[in-house]
């Protein structure tokens, strides 16, 4: 997608949020509100689920790419699996707007950045896993589909929930956290073969 596509998505999100079966099916489920995510592991999920929870936490507030753009991260409070749906609609328009007004500008690597799941930074886990230490809590005595609803709201990875990682005091191999590529060896990720 490039910015021109700005109206297609604006388009979609309008047809998408007006949908009053999507609401029906969503709204209410899943809740994962402030109280939840501060506690546990679960503090160190950031992204749209936290954005869609009230919490207006975001890698890009601090990042000098997004100066003069206008940038202002989204948020929901209802903390369902509604506003997590609602809030990726926002976010996703909201980006083709600030595509277009930064135009040809280019961002600086920095220490954290936004991802669409949470902040990437090397030194914590990958967003997934923080979100993956949520469904205990989220899905105890749930009906079917609203577990089915509340996980796909998440927007889990598994890939890189499995991804062999380093954590960054002991160096020891955990998941969760990406493994720096070994570029001086040959490697190129933190994936290898068996």
């Amino acid at each position: 997608m490039t910015a021109g596509d700005r109206g297609t998505v604006e388009s979609l999100s309008r047809r998408m949020t007006k949908r009053r079966s999507l609401a029906w099916a969503m709204a209410g489920v899943g809740v994962a509100d402030g109280e939840l995510l501060d506690g546990l592991e679960a503090r160190l999920v950031t992204g749209p689920v936290r954005r869609a929870a009230g919490q207006a936490e975001d890698a890009r507030d601090h990042d000098p790419a997004y100066e003069g753009l206008g940038f202002e991260p989204v948020v929901h409070r209802e903390a369902d699996a509604w506003a997590r749906f609602r809030q990726r609609l926002a976010e996703a328009t909201q980006a083709m707007d600030l595509a277009e007004r930064a135009g040809t500008r280019l961002r600086q690597p920095g220490p954290a950045l936004e991802g669409p799941r949470g902040t990437l930074h090397p030194d914590t886990a990958m967003p997934t896993t923080a979100l993956l230490e949520l469904l205990p809590d989220l899905l105890a005595g749930m009906e079917w589909g609203d577990a089915v609803t509340t996980v796909a709201s998440l927007d889990l990875d598994v890939e890189e929930a499995a991804l062999p990682t380093l954590t960054p005091a002991s160096g020891s191999r955990m998941v969760g956290i990406p493994a720096a590529p070994d570029y001086q060896n040959g490697g190129g990720g933190a994936r290898t073969s068996p």
